[in-house]
């Protein structure tokens, strides 16, 4: 489907699905992070699965095992294709070993992360988001 000046109308979703998720985060945090921080508070726990290993004064402590689990298997992950990815497009680039490449890409994160943390990171994913709201 296109319409008269001849460019196709799928930026209207991609409009649309960003407005939802902008939407849906200022909620999530006005209602949902509100409450999961004064449950936090009570349970005197740091994170979601902290919190809910000490639901109600319990302590579940396999529950705090899996999901630490979990999220070292999925971060890894997810770090390891950043890495393949990156050594990948280096060795396209400049012709350098595939492990090269990888050492290269975790020293930049490394630098980055000491540089600006987690603000670092808030403020490259507000930049990204104000790219894809205005390329639409």
């Amino acid at each position: 489907m296109s319409c008269s000046s001849g460019r196709t109308l799928s930026s209207l979703p991609a409009t649309w699905l960003m407005v939802g998720w902008i939407v849906g985060d200022f909620l999530a945090s006005g209602i949902v992070h509100r409450k999961l921080r004064s449950a936090a508070n009570e349970a005197a726990g740091d994170t979601f699965p902290a919190v809910l290993a000490n639901w109600q004064g319990s302590n579940f402590t396999m529950l705090r095992k899996i999901a630490g689990l979990i999220t070292v298997v999925f971060l890894g992950t997810y770090a390891a294709a950043q890495f393949t990815a990156g050594s990948k497009a280096l060795h396209v680039l400049f012709e350098w070993p595939i492990e090269v490449g990888a050492l290269v890409g975790a020293g930049f994160v490394l630098l980055y992360c000491l540089a600006g943390g987690i603000r670092a990171s808030i403020w490259t994913n507000a930049a990204q988001s104000v790219v894809m709201i205005t390329s639409g």
